[in-house]
């Protein structure tokens, strides 16, 4: 966790081009350590920056000038709109991290022996899922209710229904993948996850899903319809928002 924080700090003065050659060659050091840092989308984070303006400026320059008074270092002066972005940042970047991390972590919910993504679908049947296929998931009548390309799966059915008819994707150790509902909440589900969901949702009824495991969800905005993950323990309901969940069988507490 101490190397996070370091590189975050390095990448943000990196931005503010306040960089030491010391501090550089750090930075170089930290990016051959982690490879994927080499390949996360920065760009994405700081547009969250956005909250800035929600930022008291005139106290936190007030703090970071008291701050000063002991440094006897000649360090640049940065402006106070950028310091205000680069506690943003820092703040945004590691919490990207500490969620990339964790969705690496390896868990025991789904058996050992599966290897393979699989999709059990209303009438029991249950498919394969791998990351180099494309194919249309039908229902038990053969009509199209979603398509999967790689490691994402999409539900597009425009069709009315009157009951809930349920869909249960696994997702092995050691694998990720990505679900999007029929509302266009998106999902990426950590290893060693199950999550049951309905094909489509029926209008004037929450949005459930039953999670077993650990995902990440970014849910499609519905104040009339509530989205809410089920687990063992706890129930998470919200009209549209990002949040990630963490509740496998094994651990004592649901995160």
């Amino acid at each position: 966790m101490k190397d996070i924080f370091l590189l975050s700090k390095l990448l943000i003065k990196e931005k503010l081009r306040i960089l030491s050659d010391r501090e550089r060659h750090d930075l170089t050091s930290l990016r051959e350590k982690y490879p994927w840092a080499r390949d996360m989308d920065y760009g994405k984070i700081s547009q969250k920056i956005t909250y800035y303006d929600t930022i008291n400026q005139d106290r936190a320059w007030e703090t970071l000038q008291k701050g000063r008074t002991n440094d006897r270092e000649s360090t640049p002066i940065v402006p106070r709109k950028w310091l205000a972005y680069a506690a943003m940042f820092i703040g945004l970047f590691a919490t990207s991290v500490f969620l990339y991390l964790e969705f690496s972590k390896p868990n025991a919910v789904i058996s050992d022996q599966q290897s393979e993504i699989t999709l059990q679908l209303e009438n029991g049947e249950l498919k394969t899922i791998t990351d180099s296929t494309q194919q249309q998931i039908l229902n038990s009548n053969g009509e199209q209710i979603g398509i999967q390309k790689g490691n994402q799966l999409y539900y597009n059915t425009t069709d009315d229904v009157g009951e809930l008819v349920f869909n249960e994707l696994s997702v092995p150790n050691g694998k990720r993948f990505e679900l999007v509902l029929s509302d266009g909440t998106h999902i990426y589900l950590n290893s060693g996850t199950s999550i049951k969901y309905p094909v489509k949702f029926i209008e004037g009824q929450n949005r459930e899903v039953y999670l077993k495991g650990e995902g990440y969800f970014d849910v499609a905005r519905d104040s009339l319809h509530p989205f809410v993950v089920n687990t063992t323990d706890i129930e998470v309901e919200v009209l549209g928002t990002e949040f990630n969940i963490s509740s496998y069988p094994g651990d004592t507490n649901t995160n």
